[in-house]
């Protein structure tokens, strides 16, 4: 691969080719933009989201209720949870944008005014929030790749504390992943700094389960877990 310099930017080409610069594309269905904030792949979501929101309204007159929230999990929520793991660092702000997202729906299928507390809407379904998913979700990811269940190599990408010979209490020595120096942004919101970060603040009886249903059961009761509940 060459690189050239032109007069506003560097121009890339590869075998002869000019690589176009564009502010998003899309890998696997996931939207990544050059500054990897994931702005663009939280308005994709919030487009999606939105549009099976006007569908479930334009029903609910003559669906039951039951109905209304398999569908929500059918045609919303996947939008929530793929690959999660991978955007979840996007920020406070596009998190509380998925968030009302998320609110309005359960608003729609339960017809419920805006009276009603938002942290009722969900408990109404039993629903976690999206923070709370997105926490579960990647903390049992990191439990299967540090188990060399899903993918042998990628469990590679990480190092225990007592492999990088750093000193710490011995518990956390056994459990703990090393963390790189945080320098850029850019390796705050990757998904190896964020996933290890997660990992380190789970339970030692989380991390220490001897399957993965164990894990899950202790994850539920872990205090790094978050609320349930919402604003």
């Amino acid at each position: 691969m060459n690189t050239k310099s032109g007069d506003l930017s560097n121009v890339i080409s590869l075998d002869n080719n000019l690589v176009s610069r564009v502010p998003s594309n899309k890998c696997l269905g996931v939207l990544l933009d050059e500054k990897l904030t994931f702005e663009t792949h939280i308005e994709y979501i919030c487009k999606k989201a939105c549009a099976g929101i006007g569908t479930l309204r334009r029903i609910k007159p003559s669906v039951p209720l039951c109905i209304l929230e398999i569908l929500y999990r059918s045609l919303i929520e996947p939008y929530f949870d793929y690959c999660s793991p991978l955007w979840d660092t996007c920020g406070k702000q596009l998190k509380d944008k998925l968030q009302k997202i998320q609110h309005r729906a359960g608003r729609v299928i339960i017809g419920s005014s805006y009276d009603v507390r938002s942290a009722d809407v969900l408990n109404n379904f039993k629903w976690k929030t999206l923070e709370t998913r997105c926490f579960h979700t990647k903390a049992t990811l990191m439990y299967e790749i540090l188990n060399d269940l899903p993918a042998p190599q990628l469990s590679k990408s990480f190092v225990k504390l007592n492999d990088a010979n750093i000193n710490y209490n011995l518990r956390k020595m056994e459990t703990d992943l090393a963390l790189p120096r945080p320098y850029t942004n850019f390796l705050k919101r990757s998904f190896k700094y964020s996933s290890a970060m997660l990992w380190n603040t789970l339970s030692y009886e989380a991390k220490t389960a001897q399957s993965l249903s164990d894990f899950i059961h202790k994850l539920a009761s872990s205090p790094s877990m978050p609320s349930t509940g919402s604003h």
